[in-house]
């Protein structure tokens, strides 16, 4: 099984709980779901808009229970970890009792309790065994009403750390599933001690074979790597000849050695097809950032290859060569005890140097490549799996040759023959989008703005509610053209995704609103016109609230204060 060093998808839960736990799991959210407060209730909801399409639903969030339950469960078997995690902070906010129990145990012992990443659909790494018995443990005795299952789920979802017994293979995950749901009154449980023994002398008995077969694997790859790729690896002076070698003589981190020499083997093919510069200026645009990325990944690996080594080193000692290595301290078979320790401190240093001097370069790699992926993000083509993605919103945008027509196709009228002002605009934006938009106009916006094309208003608020808001969702952190995916149904209309810092900081009263106690700093806008005329020239300004879903709309009127104005 491939290393987990970080970044565990929420979905692993899936591996750890039966599906009736997570079935009572789901129950209990959408139970709890009209109780939930303002932004977790928005959360969810955004989130199952967003991954279930119910027929005879607008909002499949608006579904009863029995309607969401099976659905749900199916996206969690299918592995929709931002599903998840919203359905998990569901869960734990109506768990008041256990949440708290749990946090007062992390606080204890210094540890965040922030939960995992949403934004991501992670958590953040693993418990160390040992002291996931002890919060187990711990937590459990202080609340005996709760399920251990209960208590394992607050524990991972408060901490942002998953259980290390969950980081398994399938088929060892199914048997301890098995064992889990057993009643603790089974007659099997006669024979666990039995059933333990055995499995330690199947793993023992096929230890040897296994490091012997990893060996034969890792040479292998090491060989091929070598023979396919010595150009490749000469340009990057990185030298392999001496890691087969390594990996035979270190038995203890075979598993380790042959990850990093397929890694190795996968990335150098992949390098050489994109190392020689395209036969375009366009193609060489595209080709460039992946080529620094292969390179880093090369070279980290490299450099993980030497910490490897290192480490085993410290752990086992000089290498095992021969039966005569291993001779007892006194035996004049083997190397003299000072020599060997001088030994591997020579070569520990000159690992260390290569190591560090591998980091360094490895460092300003990675800065050229971030530098290189920023001046190069607005040339990069347009991911093509972008439109497959937004599902049946974009397929419903862009079979329409603009957005009245869409409107006339799902709304039987079109609402912008109806919308006479700005303020009817928002009116009916509100009616039409109440998951989607949420208004908190501030001080500084013109209410009653006199701007002579509310009708253009409206379409500009219903893409703000239908293609960014799916993208938004779908894409957290991104920005995939909107500038150029306005245009279409928002002709004149224009995206721009910042505001000076200075002229935030100076006018804050402009660029600020507030929502249930939060304060939303208004960085985006879309506009129309540059003229001082507010019948010919409007600005919308709002932000996005990713743990709500929503788009947080803060300003309506003429141009905001600047510095110039």
């Amino acid at each position: 099984m491939a290393r987990i060093d970080a970044g565990i998808p929420l979905s692993i839960v899936k591996v750890a709980f039966t599906p009736a736990y997570i079935t009572e799991l789901i129950d209990c959210v959408l139970r709890w779901r009209d109780e939930a407060s303002g932004g977790v209730r928005k959360g969810l909801d955004s989130a199952i808009n967003a991954s279930i399409k119910l027929d005879g639903f607008r909002y499949s969030s608006k579904a009863q229970l029995s309607q969401l339950r099976d659905p749900l469960l199916w996206e969690v078997t299918e592995g929709n970890d931002r599903l998840i995690g919203q359905l998990l902070r569901t869960w734990a906010e109506s768990q008041k009792e256990l949440h708290d129990s749990v946090q007062r145990y992390l606080t204890e012992r210094d540890m965040p309790a922030d939960g995992p990443d949403l934004r991501q659909g992670t958590f953040f790494n693993t418990w160390p065994r040992d002291e996931w018995k002890d919060a187990i443990g711990t937590v459990a005795t202080r609340n005996p009403e709760c399920s251990r299952d209960d208590v394992r789920m607050m524990v991972c979802y408060l901490s942002g750390l998953a259980e290390r017994l969950l980081v398994v293979s399938e088929p060892l995950a199914a048997c301890i599933l098995e064992l889990r749901a057993l009643a603790v009154d089974a007659a099997d449980w006669r024979d666990v001690d039995d059933f333990v023994d055995i499995v330690r002398d199947i793993a023992d008995n096929n230890a040897e074979r296994r490091a012997v077969v990893f060996v034969e694997r890792c040479q292998d790859a090491l060989r091929q790597a070598q023979s396919d790729f010595a150009t490749e690896l000469e340009y990057l002076e990185i030298d392999i000849a001496g890691w087969a070698q390594q990996a035979a003589e270190r038995p203890a981190a075979i598993t380790d050695a042959l990850e990093l020499a397929e890694e190795l083997r996968d990335n150098l093919a992949d390098y050489q097809r994109i190392r020689p510069q395209a036969p375009f200026r366009k193609q060489e645009e595209e080709r460039k950032p992946e080529r620094d990325k292969r390179e880093l990944a090369i070279l980290t690996i490299a450099n993980e290859w030497e910490e490897m080594i290192v480490a085993a080193l410290n752990d086992s000692g000089s290498p095992a060569k021969s039966g005569e290595d291993n001779a007892p301290m006194g035996d004049s078979t083997g190397p003299a005890p000072t020599e060997d320790i001088h030994a591997l401190r020579a070569e520990r240093g000159r690992l260390e140097r290569e190591r560090d001097s591998l980091k360094s370069e490895s460092d300003l790699l990675a800065v050229e490549n971030d530098r290189l992926a920023q001046a190069n993000s607005g040339l990069q083509a347009e991911n093509q799996s972008l439109d497959s993605e937004n599902g049946q919103l974009r397929a419903k945008l862009t079979q329409s040759r603009d957005l009245e027509e869409y409107w006339r196709r799902f709304y039987g009228a079109s609402p912008f023959e109806q919308v006479r002002n700005v303020n009817e605009a928002v009116a009916r934006a509100k009616e039409l989008f109440p998951e989607q938009l949420v208004f908190a106009l501030n001080s500084k916006s013109d209410k009653d703005s006199p701007f002579q094309k509310p009708a253009e208003v409206l379409a500009a608020l219903a893409w703000l509610a239908t293609d960014y808001h799916h993208l938004r969702w779908t894409k957290p952190g991104e920005d995939p053209r909107f500038e150029e995916r306005l245009k279409k149904p928002c002709p004149g209309w224009s995206y721009k995704p910042h505001q000076a810092n200075a002229t935030k900081q100076q006018f804050a009263e402009w660029y600020e609103t507030g929502v249930e106690g939060r304060r939303y700093e208004l960085g985006e806008h879309l506009g129309k016109g540059t003229s001082a005329d507010p019948q010919k020239t409007l600005r919308i300004a709002f932000a996005w609230d990713d743990e709500r879903g929503q788009v947080i709309v803060g300003y309506i009127g003429l141009h905001q204060r600047n510095r110039r104005s």
